[in-house]
Order: structure tokens, then sequence, then C-alpha cells
């Protein structure tokens, strides 16, 4: 019975004294950044834009990773990361009360987020607006997403000219009508790197449009040249030399008129 006794006291005192002996080995650092997380999560205007005048701007810029052209179907597509930038002041914050924390990363499903749409886009059902990106906030409001999106986009084809056809495709994007901001871009919107090349496509020139008072507010159009040199070595050479052999034979094996004395 003693020895039962002392185990239950034992046990008494573990729950009531242990507590002030556990080994705290999270970062002082991490607990201010959680509690600012936790801050800015409080704020419930994720559908209010930051500022609903017309001089609010986000800047837009695409940098593609690979592109398909579907030539029977008439659709581009790019696969794109998109990078949106902008300024919220309701996200500001003070850094000596977060352990001096001048910038952090959240989701975008916390905060407010621009749509964009694609409005020549190939599928009815357009989601990119509802994939959720990471986001990085800094404490004088300054906000930087970045996601992966991919872009099909309906494109006139014209085969007049095949195999050695050049098409033209243009990407028509604009804000959704409830998130009032204006599409702004650098010199170039889209960056393309070593994804000019696609399969049996090239992209030869790029140019955009950027007009602020349309809805459709940035046009990129680019211009693709079909890589003609398999095509030609499959289709268009062999069917050239059959038409000069099927000409030579006629000419050769033509009888030729017997004169009349």
């Amino acid at each position: 019975m003693a020895l039962f006794t002392y185990i239950v006291l034992l046990a008494i005192l573990n729950i009531t004294l242990a507590e002030d002996c556990v080994i705290n080995n999270v970062p002082e650092r991490m607990a201010f950044e959680k509690q600012l997380r936790k801050d800015l999560r409080g704020h419930d205007f994720r559908l209010t834009p930051p500022n609903n005048s017309s001089d609010f701007t986000v800047n837009v810029r695409f940098s593609l990773r690979k592109f398909d052209f579907d030539s029977d179907a008439g659709v581009m597509t790019l696969h794109t990361w998109t990078f949106m930038r902008w300024k919220d002041e309701r996200l500001k914050w003070d850094p000596e009360k977060y352990y001096g924390i001048t910038e952090t990363e959240m989701m975008s499903i916390y905060t407010w987020y621009p749509g964009i749409r694609l409005f020549n886009s190939a599928d009815s059902h357009d989601l990119d607006r509802y994939y959720y990106s990471w986001c990085s906030i800094k404490n004088t409001g300054d906000v930087r997403c970045r996601k992966k999106s991919t872009y099909d986009a309906i494109c006139s084809v014209k085969l007049r000219d095949w195999p050695y056809d050049q098409q033209q495709c243009s990407f028509e994007v604009g804000a959704w009508k409830s998130d009032h901001f204006i599409i702004n871009s650098t010199s170039r919107a889209l960056t393309m790197w070593v994804a000019a090349y696609g399969t049996e496509w090239t992209i030869t020139d790029y140019r955009q449009e950027l007009n602020s008072s349309f809805e459709r507010q940035l046009k990129m159009f680019l211009t693709l040249d079909r890589e003609a040199a398999g095509l030609g070595g499959i289709v268009v050479y062999p069917a050239a030399i059959l038409s000069v052999l099927s000409v030579t034979m006629y000419f050769t094996l033509v009888p030729k008129p017997i004169p009349f004395n």
C-alpha cells in the first residue's frame, strides 16, 4: 500500500511541476514569425481589393517554361511561371514588435489576390484564379506572388503555305471585374529564355500591347514558324521527285507518230 501511495505521489508531482522542465527548442524568431502570420491572417479583407481607385496597379510578368501548339484544334498552350507584385497598405507591420522581422511568406488564400483572366481562352472553365500560390510579404506592404499557370488560347490557323506555314497567336489578359485593378508590366511581359522551341514549332517573334482603358488590358502576340525540314523530307521532296519522274516517263514512253510516205 505504501508503494502504491508513493507512485501516485510521484505522478502528481510530475504533472504539476514537470512542465517547467520542458525544453523549448523552438527559436524565438520562429515564434514571433508565427504570431506575425497569425496577425496578418486575422484581417478579413480577402475579397476586398487594397484600393478601389482607378490608379491601383498590379505588375504582372510571365516566364515561359514550355509551349504546345495544336494546329488541328487551333489551340496554343503556354506553361508559365506567373509573377505578380502590388502594394497592400493593410499588410504593414512594425518590425520592432516582431523580433525585427521585415519579410515573411504566406499562402495567397489568406489575403487579397488579383485574378488574371484569359479572354480568348479555349477552356470555358477558367479556374486559374482559384489556384493558390506562395506570396512574399514585406513590412512595407509590398506583396510578391508566384505560381505555375497553364493558359490555353484559341488561335486561328492558316494552312495555305503548309508545311512552310507561319501562325500568329495572341494571349489577351485582363482583370476580373470584381477585382478592380490595372495590369502594369515591364518592357516585356513574357520572357522565354530557352522555351522558344516547342514540338514542331519555333517562336520567331513577339510583341505586346498594353492599354489599361480596355477590358483586355494586356495583349501578347506570338509568331510561330513550323519546323518543316522533317515534313519536307517526308512529303514535299518525294512528291516533287515523283512529279518530275511522271512527266519524264510520259514524254519518254509516248510513241512517236509514224510518218506517211
